[in-house]
């Protein structure tokens, strides 16, 4: 890893100073994961990520807070019409479209990803991805389109903990510094994957959807990379967020790593 000139922004300099020990902490967690992960072809990779889109959107809306069954989300992926629901029952609904549509898009990048470079990260990809997960949701009139475009104008508060996102002045900067540093890491796939994740999340760029989008970007770097798509699981929510809030609050990625190679290895052996 190469070290990076101060930023003159005690914010930026915070977050590269971040950035940089957590990508240390999780490399020597990942190792030994990373080097028994041999990539898989693209076909099989992305059988292996529509046979989780079920799954997948489920329990991704469901950790955030949406009451959903899986009938609801079978009905959605199968594409069978809505009328005569409530306004509450739309919601929900818009939500796994969005995320649907959103899923299928990040299986076109990966498809990308196969072409040539591996995983390419950037601020116009996570603005597209973003967009995505919300369109439906925008059609129906739920949310209008200057509620999602660009990054937050708006202080945020992430739900149960004690983490302050920076202020909506600072969201741009700290985005492409993220973006940047991310990029210039000399990394393995699981090690990017959890950085991309735990990144995202920390500024919060978006008013709604942090979560959602930060664990497609995580199967973005993985899948792209020939490892398989990877579900973050509802019941496991308690542990997720008690690791994301120690990485956030405390620079202990330690919990974070772990929760995300264990769960990328136990994928492995599923569809090995």
């Amino acid at each position: 890893m190469t070290a990076r000139a101060s930023t003159r922004d005690p914010g930026l300099d915070r977050l590269q100073a971040r950035l940089s020990r957590a990508a240390a902490v999780v490399g020597e967690l990942a190792g030994e994961a990373e080097q028994r992960l041999a990539p898989k072809p693209e076909a099989a990779v992305l059988r292996v990520a529509r046979s989780a889109k079920l799954e997948d959107t489920y329990h991704s809306t469901t950790i955030e807070g949406y009451r959903i069954s899986r009938d609801e989300v079978r009905a959605v992926l199968e594409g069978r019409p809505y009328e005569g629901r409530t306004q509450d029952e739309i919601t929900r609904l818009m939500a796994l479209q969005g995320y649907s549509q959103a899923f299928d898009r990040t299986l076109d990048l990966v498809r990308e990803a196969f072409g040539g470079g591996g995983p390419q990260l950037s601020e116009g990809m996570i603005f597209d991805l973003h967009l995505e997960l919300w369109g439906p949701s925008i059609d129906a009139g739920i949310v209008s389109a200057a509620d999602v475009r660009g990054w937050r104008d708006s202080p945020v508060v992430i739900r149960h903990s004690r983490h302050v996102p920076p202020g909506r002045g600072k969201v741009g900067r700290h985005m492409t510094q993220l973006v940047e540093q991310i990029k210039g890491l000399d990394v393995a796939p699981i090690t990017r994957a959890v950085l991309v994740h735990w990144g995202l999340v920390h500024v919060h760029p978006f008013m709604d959807g942090n979560g959602r989008l930060a664990r497609l970007l995580v199967n973005y770097m993985l899948a792209g990379s020939g490892l398989p798509w990877t579900t973050v699981r509802a019941e496991e929510s308690p542990t997720y967020f008690r690791a994301l809030e120690r990485a956030h609050v405390e620079d202990d990625f330690e919990p974070l790593a772990e929760f995300l190679r264990d769960g990328i290895l136990r994928s492995w052996e599923m569809h090995s």
